[in-house]
């Protein structure tokens, strides 16, 4: 029996020792241009995304079977051993069949009426994301990070911060607390989901905004204001996917929903919505905006137009649509802000209840115990900007 557990033992340690670090670079196939937020999966205890400069690390076996997707490109299975330096991801194939008219309509009101009953049944659903924000601008760079856990059906809100560490120069936090807060930035509803998302979780820069699909067009089958264009595209194993682009004139969708709604005849969020078909279902698989119409102060109070982009991937876990991964880069003058939330898969977080992220991301960061266990590896690769601040910091040069 000792002999056993001796070789058990020694094939454990044997088994350990075969994993390490493989390392590569998600661009795409046709352009070249690197692949940001491509999801790496080993399994579901196992998986990383590409980070702003579409590089990725993931711990592993040679033989384990890597899977790299991204929403609208072919999946690239391979093995760990046979990973090659740079992965080409090759943009899915667009149906050229027989022509017909495609209820575009009919498919984005069928949908926000599903994730609508969804957010009803699922409102206390929670879920633990990985949180990276990096500033940079003339006047200070820094990167925070936190665990934290939210509320997480169709929209990520309320959250709390569980865990987190800061690299930021400790003179320029009150300029920090004075930035709008990316949590409730990108809480505002895709699809306008009505009085089930409490108004404690909008964003006042998402007051009043004209979204691709609002409640009022539900009510009355209206999508006033929106372009709308479609492309049909097959997945390898014959699956549809519609790729739904709308484009919001915020004055026209604030006439058309007067009757219904008070909105803002400037501010738009408009995007490329991917839907996938199942059995007359249809399910959300990811989205792509841009914000227009807003304005901001910057720290010498000059008012300037700020450029806001996002990305957002979901998946359906059997009972409800949430985000996986949240993606956003504001820019305005000389300063640029990316922020990302990732789902994890970390047990040790299901018990711990910290504050809310609303009172101030470093704040909250500081009520909370550090756990450097939490730590021992990157959830996300961080880019070479990002370790340069990391380091800076860590070597007291700033």
């Amino acid at each position: 029996m000792r002999r056993f557990f001796l070789a058990l033992s020694l094939l454990c340690s044997l088994t350990l020792s075969a994993q390490r670090i493989f390392r590569a670079r998600v661009v795409d196939a046709e352009t070249g241009e690197k692949m940001p937020l491509a999801r790496v999966i080993i399994s579901d205890r196992n998986y990383t995304l590409s980070n702003n400069e579409g590089n990725f690390s993931i711990n592993a076996q040679g033989n384990d079977v890597i899977r790299i997707s991204y929403v609208g490109y072919d999946t690239v299975v391979v093995k760990a051993a046979d990973l090659p330096e740079k992965v080409e991801m090759r943009p899915m194939t667009r149906d050229l069949g027989e022509v017909k008219v495609i209820p575009v309509e009919h498919i984005l009101l069928c949908l926000a009426k599903a994730l609508n009953a969804e957010n009803r049944e699922n409102a206390n659903a929670k879920c633990n994301y990985f949180y990276r924000i990096t500033n940079s601008s003339p006047e200070q760079t820094a990167v925070i990070e936190a665990f934290t856990t939210a509320y997480s059906t169709i929209n990520i809100n309320s959250a709390r911060i569980l865990n987190g560490r800061t690299f930021c120069p400790v003179p320029i936090r009150e300029f920090y607390d004075e930035l709008p807060s990316f949590f409730p930035l990108f809480q505002h509803d895709i699809f306008e989901l009505g009085p089930e998302i409490p108004p404690s979780c909008r964003s006042p820069l998402a007051a009043d905004l004209n979204l691709p699909i609002p409640e009022w067009a539900r009510k009355g089958d209206d999508l006033g204001g929106r372009e709308l264009s479609c492309h049909v595209l097959k997945t390898p194993t014959g699956e549809t996917l519609y790729q739904i682009t709308i484009v919001v004139d915020a004055a026209a969708s604030a006439k058309a929903g007067e009757k219904h709604l008070r909105l803002s005849a400037e501010r738009a969020l408009s995007g490329t919505i991917y839907v996938q078909e199942e059995k007359h279902d249809y399910r959300l698989l990811s989205f792509d905006g841009q914000l227009t119409g807003i304005r901001l102060s910057n720290v010498r109070g000059e008012v300037h137009p700020v450029d806001i982009r996002m990305h957002i991937d979901f998946q359906h876990n059997g009972r409800f649509t949430e985000p996986v991964t949240v993606y956003g880069v504001m820019s305005y003058d000389e300063y640029v802000s990316r922020m990302l939330a990732f789902k994890v898969n970390v047990p040790d977080l299901y018990l711990m209840w910290g504050p809310k992220a609303d009172i101030g991301i470093l704040d909250a960061i500081s009520q909370t115990q550090y756990r450097p266990e939490l730590w021992t590896q990157d959830i996300i690769l961080r880019t070479e900007e990002e370790e340069e601040i990391v380091q800076k910091m860590l070597d007291g040069k700033e």
